[in-house]
């Protein structure tokens, strides 16, 4: 009989964290964010960042301006900061706040260098080691951010600080498979996607597919950071290039997101994602200038690297129970999920509204950002950009919900099925067992064999 998932009516917690911890999982969960630590703080230490600002130089960032983060008129929704956790920062006090400041960034080094030491089995001890430094580095990150307020930064730090909530139960199978469809679903593919959707919202179709956009905002305004400049001025002369990078970028931050959203269980589809946007980053950084290798770490490591040179594809153990951490988990991440969506929407209302002029950008760089770089205000389209995100999250919405259902479903008839076979293990042995050729296994209860012989042999004598 089929079994009906109307128990989960009143358990939707526990249907969310199911959905957010079913799927592949990281092989050796432990060692991969060990092996990713590593390689940030490689990135960190080398200065393979730059021209981006290091995250862990922020103590001379500060020092270096002596003052405040200073914001123009076009910004004024971005929180300050520096004023908030540095009130009296000046000349004056610099000095002790650059100290300070340099005092955490030693805390995080000593704890991220501890935590890579430290056994993955020492679960408790590993975790709290990271949450420390994930908490410092986020904190670094957002200070920095005041002084240069760069879009390659913040995905990393937004993962650095939520990878801290699987903790001591990174190990199990549940929260490694949260830990990995975090980093997809609730970080990378946003990213990707808002970024592709603002441009829609301020420049529109003409100005974005006809190459304009691509020629004048991008490549001409920033010739001069071009690492390449032969190669911006290259595709420049060439007939047809801008329109063709045009639409590789609407396919790389639009149409790829999409399609791995919907079907995140595709292998292949996940790697062809990856390997765009690494392209993707690579020439931005050839072409225009900014960095953003910090990402690049964050895409290796969800197509499960250890697992790919290893050969395991790891999965989810959809036999352990949902704990309160599993729960937690989900709740957090699907906040997450809802306050990046519902910045956007804001945008558009407020834009619809009139209460933010069309010609200004609605971005608060922090926590959340708009993702709305290269985007210059041409022909506003926000009626559009409200529409495709409701549209997009209630066909999500829909399929996730039926998604769990299914799961459930599934994972219940597994644990019938499981069931039936004890029973199956105590029943006794039969004669239509025994023509099947099918014994199963005897009971505690049942006598042994030699004695069942020797009453047969003594019925034979009789």
């Amino acid at each position: 009989s089929k079994i009906q998932p109307s128990s989960l009516a009143g358990r939707p917690v526990s249907r969310l964290a199911l959905w957010w911890s079913d799927g592949p999982s990281l092989t050796c969960p432990g060692l991969s964010l060990r092996f990713f630590v590593a390689a940030l703080l490689l990135a960190e230490l080398t200065g393979l960042v730059a021209p981006e600002q290091d995250v862990l130089s922020v103590p001379e960032v500060v020092l270096l301006h002596r003052e405040h983060a200073v914001w123009d008129s076009s910004a004024p929704h971005v929180p300050r900061l520096t004023e908030l956790f540095m009130p009296s920062l000046g000349h004056d006090t610099v000095d002790f706040w650059a100290s300070t400041l340099a005092s955490l960034r030693t805390i995080l080094l000593v704890c991220w260098i501890a935590f890579l030491c430290v056994p993955p089995n020492y679960a408790s001890i590993s975790g709290a080691l990271y949450a420390c430094g994930a908490a410092l580095y986020f904190s670094l990150g957002s200070l920095g951010l005041m002084y240069n307020p760069a879009h390659s930064v913040q995905t990393p730090q937004m993962f650095v600080l939520g990878a801290a909530l699987a903790g001591a139960g990174l190990e199990g199978g549940r929260a490694s498979s949260w830990l990995l469809k975090f980093l997809l679903v609730a970080l990378l593919l946003p990213t990707y996607f808002f970024a592709g959707l603002s441009k829609f919202r301020y420049m529109g179709f003409q100005y974005q597919f006809d190459g304009t956009w691509m020629r004048e905002s991008v490549l001409e305004e920033n010739l001069g950071r071009s690492s390449c400049q032969s190669c911006a001025e290259f595709i420049l002369q060439t007939a047809g290039a801008t329109q063709l990078l045009s639409v590789g970028n609407f396919v790389v931050e639009v149409v790829l997101p999409l399609l791995v959203l919907f079907w995140p269980h595709k292998r292949a589809l996940l790697f062809v994602f990856v390997f765009a946007e690494l392209v993707f980053h690579a020439m931005i950084f050839v072409l225009v200038g900014p960095n953003f290798v910090r990402q690049a770490l964050l895409l290796v490591l969800a197509t499960n690297p250890l697992g790919l040179l290893l050969g395991r594809a790891e999965t989810a153990n959809h036999s352990e129970s949902i704990s309160i951490g599993d729960k937690f988990r989900a709740l957090a991440v699907t906040g997450l999920v809802l306050s990046w969506l519902g910045l956007q929407l804001l945008g558009d209302i407020l834009h619809l509204a009139a209460s933010i002029s069309e010609t200004e950008r609605f971005n608060l760089f922090w926590p959340l950002p708009e993702l709305s770089m290269f985007a210059d205000v041409v022909d506003p389209h926000f009626r559009l950009s409200a529409g495709v995100l409701l549209g997009t999250s209630i066909a999500f919405a829909l399929s996730t919900g039926l998604g769990v259902s299914g799961r459930e479903v599934k994972r219940q008839q597994q644990q019938q099925q499981q069931q039936q076979q004890q029973q199956q293990y105590n029943t006794p042995v039969t004669e239509d067992c025994a023509l099947d050729g099918h014994v199963p296994p005897a009971r505690m209860d049942d006598p042994p064999i030699s004695s069942l012989r020797s009453r047969r042999g003594k019925q034979k004598k009789k």
